[in-house]
């Protein structure tokens, strides 16, 4: 089976956070100033931003950096918790997915104008790397990593339905339309018939519908079938019934 590759998206941007910190900062050179780092850098990514610190620090005589590895995937808990403490770190690598969180934190850097200085290069950045960053018009974060998605399809099955191969611009109403055009038929989920395709899906459903995203008709009218379904409502009743509590994933103040 022959398959053609099409990167299409950014899936996860990661973003330096600046946060406002109980007795270190950032200064002038030689202000005497400390800056904490906590990130997830392992393997060369780890070695260059080692070398990137001793340039700065050679750069800003006085100022010394002190970096913290921290797994990513623990990050966002162990800096909720440093802030109940009292003992935030300057600067945390954070998964972008959690900007809705990291910007509920009172001492989080507003680095609006910050990226309007020239010497940022701010729209340098893909727009998608910007939008993650940006919570509400404000910016919290530096994006630091971004992951692209690819979009793996068959040429032959796409002529053999008439369907329009992907394109770069290739935009998930596309997806639904060109996927209900093949398969809409045989039901109203993403394939017709409810498949594995909606269950990698529902999650995302679920996120549209916290956050509250304006979707065009077509994609509104396949979430709405999705939170229709049984199985899915006994999973959202089981969720707010649920009185465990994780508390890297609450509002922090």
């Amino acid at each position: 089976m022959r398959r053609n590759s099409l990167r299409i998206a950014m899936a996860c941007a990661l973003v330096l956070t600046g946060i406002a910190a109980c007795g270190t900062g950032s200064g002038g050179a030689g202000s005497g100033k400390s800056i904490s780092i906590w990130e997830g850098f392992t393997g060369a990514e780890s070695k260059a931003f080692g070398k990137q610190v001793k340039a700065y620090e050679k750069a800003n005589p006085g100022v010394s950096v002190s970096i913290l590895y921290v797994n990513n995937d623990n990050t966002l808990q162990k800096v909720l918790t440093a802030v109940r403490g009292g003992t935030t770190p300057d600067i945390a690598y954070l998964y972008g997915s959690w900007a809705p969180n990291v910007a509920q934190i009172p001492q989080v850097v507003n680095l609006t104008n910050v990226v309007t200085k020239p010497s940022v290069n701010w729209n340098d950045f893909w727009v998608g790397e910007r939008d993650v960053a940006t919570v509400n018009g404000k910016v919290i974060g530096i994006p630091a990593l971004v992951d692209n998605l690819a979009v793996v399809y068959n040429k032959a099955l796409f002529a053999k339905a008439g369907l329009a191969a992907p394109s770069p611009d290739w935009t998930w109403s596309q997806f639904v339309a060109d996927a209900r055009a093949r398969f809409g038929g045989a039901g109203e989920y993403l394939f017709g018939r409810f498949s594995a395709a909606d269950c990698m899906y529902a999650p995302v459903v679920l996120r549209f519908r916290t956050y509250d995203v304006d979707l065009p008709p077509d994609c509104r009218a396949y979430c709405d079938a999705m939170l229709a379904l049984p199985a899915m409502q006994e999973w959202i009743a089981a969720a707010e019934a649920e009185t465990e509590v994780l508390e890297q994933f609450e509002p922090c103040c």
